[in-house]
């Protein structure tokens, strides 16, 4: 059974609320790569939705106490799920804006940065899991959906930033 992606809305309404604005960045050698555009780009809605948190933690326990003691901790790396529209006018246009995302996600270390309204969170990032899909025949198609697990440390940067940067 394929489950149905769909791009987020230019703007997402929550009850009583305003609009709330989105915007996804990796940084490439060449630059940012703004992966919400709405022209080559559009974020998926499950994008950037869940997140876990695993523990790195050494523990100690005692023939004579019940139980066990955490005595360290550290978190560790926390992957992040992205999906991504991608579009083109034309089949070469398309795979040249792929091809892009793709060479963005295999770097060793880059940096990623998710807009929501006025914050914006900055994550340093590693070599990420890929698939691209798409929804006809490949030769003929125009559009395409990259999905990506990507791992990013743990420590984020949050930054307040004006609401009409975005």
């Amino acid at each position: 059974m394929m489950r149905h992606l769909t791009p987020y809305p230019l703007e997402r309404r929550f009850e009583g609320e305003a609009p709330l604005k989105i915007g996804a960045r990796i940084s490439t050698p060449t630059g940012w790569l703004d992966l919400n555009d709405r022209k080559t780009y559009q974020l998926e809605g499950s994008s950037f939705a869940d997140r876990s948190v695993g523990w790195r933690k050494r523990e100690v326990n005692s023939d004579y106490v019940e139980g066990s003691f955490v005595v360290n901790a550290v978190r560790e790396n926390v992957i992040e799920k992205l999906a991504v529209w991608v579009r083109g006018e034309t089949y070469h246009d398309l795979a040249m804006a792929r091809q892009r995302l793709e060479d963005a996600l295999c770097q060793l270390t880059y940096r990623i940065s998710l807009r929501t309204s006025d914050v914006t969170r900055y994550w340093e990032a590693t070599v990420a899991d890929y698939q691209v899909n798409t929804q006809r025949e490949y030769l003929h198609s125009r559009l395409a959906l990259v999905s990506a697990s990507i791992p990013r440390h743990p420590v984020e940067e949050i930054v307040s930033t004006s609401v009409d940067e975005l």
